[in-house]
């Protein structure tokens, strides 16, 4: 079986890129896990990354918004408040606010049209930035279902022996073929303009850890509780 890599560049233009002065998950690495094994976990995951029908989107006013993030995008496009996620998929406070706060703030707050949620990525390393390749090559109607899968998972690919191996054995549950994975990780263009979202974030808003949010513009770092968010999105509200 082919073994693929990131190309030359990225290795040794990864490192300058993405290793800077950092906090929380910045110098974190995801725990070893026992299960080192996840194919099981995949197989069973299959439902998680099959195509999912979006809203019609419109561009809000009171944000700027690229096209990848109408495609990321969940909720009410002219929802009031506009939450901004700056994430990597190997930073584990990322899956903890991912699997226990979203569910929250989207049962309360986007399902009643009050909240939009917007995913950038915020990669720190290598694996990190091969899942935010993969998830930016990934058909956009499968996109919300792959990315649930990276974060509810990822104590199983990113603590692995090979993580990457294992992030490539969830792209391809995504629907991408290995011939369009090799081409993903080849594309340096895409992982420019990756890198440029990261640098924007910490040039412009000055975030250097993950999780750290944009909510109507109010910088918020790291996860915590539930109600933390809440009463900062309530306080958008009134």
């Amino acid at each position: 079986m082919k073994k693929f890599i990131l190309n030359a560049r990225h290795y040794f233009v990864l490192p300058a890129l993405l290793a800077l002065t950092l906090t929380a998950c910045g110098e974190s690495e995801p725990e070893t896990s026992e299960n080192t094994t996840p194919s099981a976990q995949e197989t069973q995951s299959t439902e998680q990354v099959k195509p999912i029908e979006t809203k019609a989107k419109t561009k809000a006013t009171n944000v700027s918004l690229s096209e990848q993030d109408l495609q990321r995008m969940i909720g009410d496009p002219n929802a009031p408040v506009t939450m901004i996620e700056y994430a990597s998929y190997t930073c584990p406070h990322c899956a903890d606010f991912h699997t226990k706060v979203l569910p929250q703030i989207k049962k309360e707050f986007v399902d009643t049209g009050k909240v939009k949620v917007i995913f950038r990525d915020f990669p720190f390393e290598r694996v990190g930035a091969t899942a935010a390749l993969l998830s930016t090559c990934v058909d956009p109607s499968r996109y919300h279902g792959f990315n649930d899968l990276l974060m509810k998972q990822q104590s199983q690919w990113a603590a692995s022996p090979n993580p990457v191996g294992s992030l490539l054995k969830l792209a391809k549950l995504a629907g991408l073929s290995q011939e369009k994975i090799d081409s993903c990780l080849a594309n340096e263009k895409l992982l420019d303009e990756i890198v440029a979202v990261r640098k924007e974030a910490m040039d412009k808003h000055g975030f250097n850890s993950t999780p750290s949010f944009l909510i109507n513009d109010e910088k918020v770092v790291g996860s915590g509780e539930y109600e933390r968010f809440k009463s900062i999105i309530e306080s958008k509200l009134d």
